[in-house]
């Protein structure tokens, strides 16, 4: 039974139902439990079932927290905690995702406890039903305890509002009606358990003072974290990891130190013919401020898919030469499918929305966090706009190194493209090596690109890319800085991509076409895939069955469809378990029915006896037998205990006898019974009252 105030409950579930968007969930959450006040009928539910139901929530408990746990990359967020500053700072991040995540599933994961208070016949669960302790410590007392003598109880209608509301308050909400809402749930349930010492109007009056300085302080919280959200690119742009903006992408230029990522696989690709494209972008830049690469005229436009809502065109009247699928995970920030130069279209993509911009980024609004495409693409096209002026445009500060490597290698407007690109391919594969190690210099006037070119002579890709696209520029050669993947680990038709495959390298304008030109020494992959650790094997097994189970979540493996057909029975045959062994629901809450379980030797008459002596003030105490009964008070009555033996050991027999007592046997009880009543009431008794009896035996 709920004792909460009707509606309350459900308006709680609404009101999570908004803010979690489980809106329907809660809807049909709500009408379940209103549904209990509606009818009389109540399932007399035994201590066992109450276990039963709470051990249920235990496993969707933990189900659930590993679920939430592995949802974002578990086995990377504990690696991470023991990292470096900045990747002890996205697990943090990653850990507080899942918490929240579990917090929001607690209406959800308790239901069955509030389920079973509604529709059962109790108006309290024993204490015993949360605690396994406690359970087993009641089961070794003799004899068990019955329901009312259980250790205490709690009607847990108060504990599962609250819940809700807390699990409403774990989504961020950016609606200004949340608080307001809030604040009149809470007053509705204070309200109903108000003290009564105090007047109404003051305790109004009260809570209203309360109800507002809370939602200014709310409102202040906000535009405080706004504030900080604004300035976090420049506070926090040193601590961040791979994730890659459509818009601007900051390199290690300048960095001291180890370029080092990780072994995380972050794509896996089939080719059906085991050919593979040598790069998968993610996005292009045009414009340089060192150590930043951005991209102008940013706008995004809507691509809108064709009618089985999963098959994106992007080049229409391209000729699609081979294809390629791809299988990665999308976070919530940024989400840019990696794909091949020339990408015409993209099939098997079950996105809400798609957009792309003139630097052929791919960037999904609204979609699932596992995505398993076929891209299909062509050698005669792109989707990358045509160039303008900023795609030749040269930073001032970097106009005089540039001008002194391009004058040696003669790179001037006019030279043929390809000629220039050959030039250029030498001057790195001559005069440069490939090196992850960052260096610093003393000399703060100095650019990284200026050391680079003219002292260092090492580095990583992003330098290459950098230096590579600046210099034709100079030949007045339009050219743009492409970020993305290197696909180095195939064998056979598949191929998986690595966090360290990251790479950066040049596109080039040429014979009406963007080409992708990478200057970056071929011993890059090598120095990477030294980086490995020892347990990375170990690290792929949990991806490949995260791999699997993405598959299966997000309906991209065949044996999803037939999941629920196993797990129905199962389902069914729990419900019915619990439920259907009952006898029949009583027709109303707390009224004892004639359908419990009589015992042989309950309608004994020598009960009357028993409750003739406790009149008297001789009742049985708790857990004395019969006989020690009769003997403690035979001094009271001598002159019947004699009879009362006899009569005992009748009643013994009808008790405990498998056979009973039939015929003669039942009649000399009940004749025993009588004249012993009969003469009782002639003789007067000796003792005061002692101790009322408490059972039956």
């Amino acid at each position: 039974m709920l004792t909460i105030a009707p509606l309350l409950l459900a308006a709680a579930l609404l009101f999570w139902g908004w803010a979690a968007g489980f809106l329907y969930l809660g809807i049909i959450m709500a009408a379940a439990l209103e549904v209990s006040r509606l009818t009389k009928a109540r399932w007399e539910f035994t201590q066992k079932d109450y276990n039963q139901v709470w051990n249920l929530c235990a496993v969707l408990f933990i189900g659930v927290g590993i679920y939430c746990f592995a949802a974002d990359n578990g086995v990377e967020t504990l690696s991470g905690a023991f990292g470096a500053p900045g990747r002890r700072a996205a697990a943090l991040a990653k850990t507080t995702r899942s918490v929240l995540l579990l917090f929001q599933w607690f209406p959800v994961i308790f239901f069955p406890a509030i389920a079973a208070q509604a529709y059962g016949s109790r108006d309290k669960l024993d204490f015993s039903t949360f605690s396994w302790i406690l359970r087993r410590r009641l089961m070794g007392l003799t004899p068990p305890p019955e329901p009312n003598e259980a250790p205490g109880g709690i009607n847990v209608s108060f504990i599962y509002f609250g819940l809700c509301l807390f699990a409403a308050s774990a989504e961020k909400s950016e609606s200004r009606l949340f608080l307001p809402i809030l604040g009149v749930l809470v007053a509705s349930a204070l309200f109903t358990a108000r003290s009564r010492s105090f007047a109404r109007l003051t305790w109004v009056a009260t809570l209203v003072v309360t109800l507002a300085v809370a939602f200014a302080a709310q409102l202040g919280i906000r535009e405080l974290h706004q504030a900080l959200e604004r300035i976090d690119s420049l506070l926090m742009s040193r601590f961040g990891g791979r994730a890659v903006d459509a818009n601007d992408t900051r390199t290690a230029l300048g960095s001291i130190g180890k370029l080092s990522l990780s072994g995380k696989i972050v794509a896996r690709l089939q080719s059906p013919n085991g050919l593979f494209p040598p790069y998968l972008r993610e996005a292009s830049y045009n414009l340089f401020r060192s150590p930043f690469w951005a991209a102008t005229r940013r706008d995004f436009g809507i691509i809108l898919p064709e009618t089985n809502e999963t098959t994106w065109l992007l080049l229409p009247n391209a000729q699609r030469t081979a294809s390629l699928r791809i299988a990665q995970f999308l976070g919530p920030k940024n989400r840019l499918l990696a794909t091949p130069a020339g990408v015409a279209s993209l099939e098997e993509l079950p996105v809400f929305q798609l957009e792309t911009n003139r630097f052929a980024a791919l960037k999904v609004q609204e979609g699932p966090g596992f995505v398993d495409y076929v891209s299909r693409y062509t050698a005669s096209g792109s989707i990358d706009g045509p160039p303008d002026a900023d795609d030749r445009y040269i930073p001032e500060g970097e106009n005089e190194t540039l001008s002194r490597i391009a004058s040696e290698l003669g790179l001037q407007p006019g030279i043929d493209t390809e000629e220039a690109m050959r030039r250029t391919t030498k001057f790195f594969q001559d005069n440069f090596q490939y090196s992850s190690y960052l260096r610093g210099d003393v000399d703060k006037g100095e650019t990284p690109l200026r050391k680079f070119l003219l002292r260092h002579r090492a580095g990583h890709c992003e330098l290459f890319a950098t230096a590579t696209t600046l210099l034709l520029r100079k030949a007045d050669i339009p050219t743009r800085y492409a970020v993305g993947y290197s696909i180095q680990e195939s064998k056979g038709t598949k191929a998986v991509v690595r966090e360290r495959h990251a790479h950066a390298w040049c596109i080039v304008y040429y014979n009406g076409q963007w080409h992708d030109f990478d200057t970056t020494p071929g011993s890059w992959a090598s120095v990477e895939a030294e980086k490995a650790s020892w347990w990375e094997p170990v690290r792929d097994l949990w991806s490949q069955a995260w791999f699997a189970f993405s598959k299966w979540r997000y309906g991209k493996t065949s044996l999803r469809p037939y999941i629920p057909w196993i797990i129905a029975p199962v389902a069914i045959v729990l419900v019915a378990q619990l439920l259907w062994r009952k006898t029949r629901p009583c027709q109303k809450a707390g009224k004892q029915q004639a359908t419990e379980k009589v015992h042989p030797g309950f309608d004994s008459e020598f009960y009357a006896i028993e409750r003739s002596l406790e009149a008297q003030g001789f009742g049985r105490r708790k857990h004395e037998t019969v006989r020690d009964w009769l003997m403690r008070i035979q001094e009271a009555v001598p002159a019947l205990s004699d009879t009362l033996s006899k009569l005992v050991s009748l009643h013994y027999r009808l008790r405990f006898d498998p056979h009973g007592l039939v015929g003669d046997d039942r009649g000399a009880l009940r004749a025993g019974v009588s004249a012993w009543l009969n003469e009782a009431s002639e003789f007067p008794t000796k003792t005061p009252r002692t101790q009322r009896n408490t059972g039956l035996l």
